[in-house]
């Protein structure tokens, strides 16, 4: 499973900071239904949440 989320959270990262899409899509786009259990796995995988990420990556 530690693969598995790895995997998603790198897509993730990718998409956040190349596309406009929102958040939710992101989140689903990579596996999560749910947008707030992405969020909270990606902050505890990235150290900071997905808007935040876009933000620093200049999308």
């Amino acid at each position: 499973m530690h693969h598995v989320t790895w995997l998603r959270m790198r897509k993730a990262c990718e998409l956040l900071a190349t596309t406009n899409l929102k958040v939710e899509t992101v989140a689903n786009t990579v596996g999560y239904q749910n947008p707030f259990v992405f969020s909270n796995t990606f902050k505890k995988w990235i150290g900071w949440r997905p808007s935040e990420h876009r933000s620093r990556m200049g999308s």
